[in-house]
């Protein structure tokens, strides 16, 4: 199996347990792994990603569970290290954007669950789902069409769109005195 298929088969749901990685699903067909992390396996991984930054020398080698270990500090990563996906995801620097193309995989099933549901009491969720999707669908064909955003603009930008009357009298008004 290739780096590549190994990053997209690691499914990560955080978890508040205090025990480590839970595999909460495995398939052997496509070796996907649903994976709950605790909050400690997620600051090992954050404090082990800055500290390998400030390594030149590592740049371009492989981390061991040794070296992690040693530039953690924590020697609870040699226990998580074989569990399965546990390793695929630590070594990913991809981790997070897989992770969020799985949440919009689950926003999308949710979406269309309430889209297709025959319940009248789920009326109002699907009118405003309705709604949502028929945006979404016209920002996808219309790039650039999201929401409307404030921009102010910056001092220079407004000087320099004020003609050469407008610049000459702000300085005049700017030199009197008070009470002149």
């Amino acid at each position: 199996m290739s780096e590549t298929s190994l990053r997209k088969s690691v499914i990560i749901q955080p978890s508040t347990e205090a025990t480590p990685l839970v595999v909460v699903e495995s398939s052997p067909e496509d070796q996907s792994h649903h994976l709950r992390l605790t909050e400690a396996q997620v600051k090992t991984k954050a404090r082990f990603w800055a500290k390998w930054a400030e390594q030149p020398l590592l740049q371009g080698k492989e981390p061991t569970v040794a070296l992690v270990s040693q530039l953690t500090g924590s020697t609870s990563v040699q226990t998580w290290w074989n569990k399965p996906g546990f390793k695929e995801w630590f070594l990913n620097s991809n981790a997070n954007s897989d992770r969020l193309e799985w949440l919009v995989h689950l926003a999308l099933s949710s979406a269309q669950d309430i889209l297709l549901s025959d319940d009248p009491r789920g009326a109002p969720a699907r009118a405003q789902m309705i709604k949502l999707v028929l945006d979404l669908a016209t920002r996808q064909a219309n790039p650039g069409t999201g929401p409307a955003k404030s921009v102010k603009p910056s001092p220079a930008k407004a000087v320099e769109s004020l003609s050469k009357e407008e610049l000459l009298s702000i300085v005049a008004n700017a030199n009197q005195q008070p009470g002149e």
